[in-house]
């Protein structure tokens, strides 16, 4: 009998040393149970091996992806890396990550914010039939998946997400580092969040009634109801929350990563070039806007100030611009406002005030004749965002006073109140201006780049056309000295107008490439 058992056990042990990988693992478990000496001899040794080998190879043909699942990623770095999110502490994930493991770095962080946005819930399926698509799909699970797609012939992967944290931020380098940092490689720059669920087609069915665990710490099964992994409960995904996922539908689902850059690299992308004079260098990237949209945008050059009436005036001499009009025009508000608005138009008076009261073409006219441009609305939404600052006003996330801009205070709504329907002004002291005030006037309201009036004193014409709803027009960003909706003056306001439109609350500045 024992020397049975010994030939049994040495030809198991060469016969899982000379089939695939896959197999090995099918019949390891069956071969350890059948013989004490196997389960902990050279047969698990071997197949540890085998599994080892072949993670290293594929993870190291695929590479790390930017967008990877966590579905069966282990949950205690998962827990980690939820309650850094949680936290809202003003600091980023950082983790190292290499082929298809990834470990998050408690003592290591670089500064930013993530920011909750819900969405309306969006359900998913995945189908995971063999070994190529655990490595392309859930790299991260490899480990755990390869065994169990052997085993059961597919896998089943249900999602409901519900919304994601973002920060917005998309290149840093080491020099972005904070703490101990030597094995970082990745930042975690956005999370999608909600549930999933995991299960063996071939299993039996998984209704209401399987036993998970507790819902939000993973639970799992390898019974013979086949194989089954969850985080979060599908059914409590509904509804929207601002201010963060609802219990039982908070599990991270996917992250986004983005590597680091060597310094040198990232100074070459940040390059300080020449600009026109009185215009700064604005350094292009990359932001994610309140669709879910990214834009990318380069570097480009940005008037300091807004256009002032005594620079326009020189260009009407040269014969190269049309006369700022001395009236209004706006078809949507009624003779009586039009008539009280002309009043404030500058007509060349305040030779450092903003040039008003003009339209669009008149706008785009100059920047051409001084050779620049129009900036284009995602040109102007970086720069009053200061970039990857994702400021919510041009100088910060300071409450509007009348110390930052010039918008209506108490005298404006006084002011207009028989010709326009302004409501409650802006802030409730006087800001010393009822029309148009000096470029560069309010210090605190300075953005970065040094930037001035990026909100107030007159609402700046863009260049791009857009309909919205069966309306076409071109925006015009920023708000003005009739600004009584703090919206207007964020980063992310504007308003489309009829092109044609001249108002005393209306001017530009000009952009250009930079040389």
């Amino acid at each position: 009998m024992s020397r049975s058992r010994s030939w049994f056990t040495r030809s198991a042990h060469c016969w899982v040393r000379g089939v695939g990988l896959t197999a090995a693992i099918g019949t390891l478990a069956w071969v350890a149970t059948s013989m004490g000496g196997c389960r902990r001899g050279n047969a698990a040794r071997a197949a540890g091996k085998h599994l080892a080998v072949e993670l290293k190879a594929r993870c190291a043909q695929t590479g790390p992806q930017d967008k990877p699942l966590l579905v069966e990623w282990p949950g205690i770095q998962r827990g980690s890396m939820e309650a850094q999110f949680k936290r809202g502490d003003g600091r980023l994930v950082v983790v190292r990550y290499h082929g298809c493991e990834m470990d998050v770095l408690r003592t290591c962080s670089v500064r930013g914010k993530y920011k909750w946005t819900p969405y309306e819930p969006k359900s998913d399926r995945v189908t995971i039939r063999d070994l190529d698509e655990v490595y392309a799909k859930v790299p991260l699970g490899a480990a755990e998946l390869v065994s169990a797609v052997e085993r059961y012939g597919a896998l089943q992967l249900d999602m409901t997400l519900l919304g994601e944290y973002d920060s917005r931020q998309i290149e840093f380098s080491r020099d972005h580092l904070e703490g101990n940092c030597d094995e970082a490689t990745h930042v975690v720059t956005a999370a999608t969040v909600g549930a999933f669920a995991i299960h063996s087609l071939a299993g039996a069915k998984i209704g209401a009634s399987a036993k998970f665990g507790r819902a939000g710490a993973g639970g799992q099964s390898r019974s013979d109801q086949g194989y089954i992994s969850r985080d979060g409960d599908l059914r409590a995904c509904t509804g929207q929350s601002r201010t963060g996922p609802p219990d039982h539908c908070a599990a991270l689902v996917r992250v986004e990563v983005v590597g680091l850059q060597s310094q040198s690299d990232y100074d070459d992308k940040h390059i300080k070039t020449t600009c026109p004079e009185g215009m700064v260098l604005v350094e292009g990237g990359r932001y994610h806007d309140d669709r879910g949209f990214y834009h990318n945008v380069q570097s480009f050059c940005l008037d300091r100030t807004e256009v002032t009436v005594g620079a326009y005036k020189t260009c009407v001499k040269e014969h190269t611009c049309s006369a700022a009009s001395a009236t209004a025009a706006d078809p949507n508000l009624p003779p009586a406002a039009v008539e009280q608005l002309s009043r404030a138009c500058n007509r060349g008076r305040h030779r450092k005030h903003p040039v008003n009261c003009i339209n669009h073409d008149q706008a785009a006219s100059y920047c051409r004749a001084a050779g620049y441009r129009l900036p284009t609305f995602d040109e102007w939404t970086w720069a009053a965002r200061g970039g990857l600052q994702n400021r919510t006003y041009p100088w910060g996330e300071d409450t509007p006073s009348r110390h930052h801009l010039n918008a209506c205070g108490k005298e404006c709504v006084r002011a207009y109140k028989t010709a326009l329907d302004l409501g409650e002004p802006l802030f409730d002291r006087r800001d010393g201006a009822r029309t148009t005030r000096k470029v560069g006037h309010y210090d605190d309201g300075t953005g970065r780049w040094e930037l001035v009036d990026l909100a107030g004193n007159v609402a700046e014409w863009i260049d791009t056309r857009e309909t919205i709803d069966d309306v076409t027009g071109n925006w015009a960003r920023g708000g003005s000295f009739l600004t009584t909706d703090r919206t207007e003056i964020q980063a992310t306001g504007g308003v489309l107008l009829d092109p044609a439109v001249r108002r005393p609350d209306l001017g530009f500045r000009c952009a250009a490439d930079p040389v």
